[in-house]
């Protein structure tokens, strides 16, 4: 999938995250307005975040360095988009930034997104790496496996319907967040 699909995921998960400590969820309190921002910031970079393994995404273009040292260890899909690099990036974050964990937990909330969506490519992901079975539920061609725009009309299509989910999220998040809908 590309970018712009990856992050309407993380636009989800920020507002799944915020509705859910608006309603106490979790033992989650409800967010405070940096709070908010941060937590759709955190699902966001999260949602693209497992394609730093890939030097031309927008994420390794951010930090090329990392990219092609990611790249050139482990090859694109391949560790970072696995279940294990998700749990090794949670245990650094709260071992040497505990303050951070919640965050943290939204970045891979976030990330978990962009391996959900993956797998709707025909490549998968290896959910369970080192194992190397490929997780793969349809075969939806994309626009930057085929650098084309009428090829990539299936996931023009995935993407108007989570931008319509998107929606219906954000729309759910600023009633629970205002303490539900008007009397009439």
């Amino acid at each position: 999938m590309t970018y712009r699909t990856h992050i309407l995921g993380g636009v989800a998960i920020g507002a799944l995250v915020t509705t859910a400590a608006g309603q106490g969820y979790f033992g989650l309190l409800p967010l405070s307005t940096p709070a908010i921002f941060g937590t759709f910031i955190s699902a966001m970079v999260g949602s693209v975040f497992p394609d730093i393994d890939q030097p031309k995404s927008k994420i390794g273009q951010q930090i090329p360095l990392l990219s092609r040292l990611m790249r050139g260890t482990f090859g694109h899909r391949g560790f970072c988009h696995s279940i294990l690099f998700l749990l090794t990036l949670h245990f650094l974050v709260a071992q040497f930034l505990p303050s951070m964990t919640f965050y943290s937990v939204v970045f891979c909330l976030g990330a978990v997104t962009h391996l959900f969506f993956d797998m709707f490519n025909s490549p998968g992901v290896p959910l369970f790496w080192p194992v190397k079975i490929r997780v793969r539920i349809a075969k939806i061609r994309t626009e930057s496996q085929f650098n084309s725009k009428a090829a990539n009309l299936p996931e023009k299509i995935f993407r108007g319907v989570i931008y319509t989910l998107d929606v219906l999220l954000a729309v759910n998040m600023v009633v629970v967040l205002n303490g539900g809908l008007p009397a009439v």
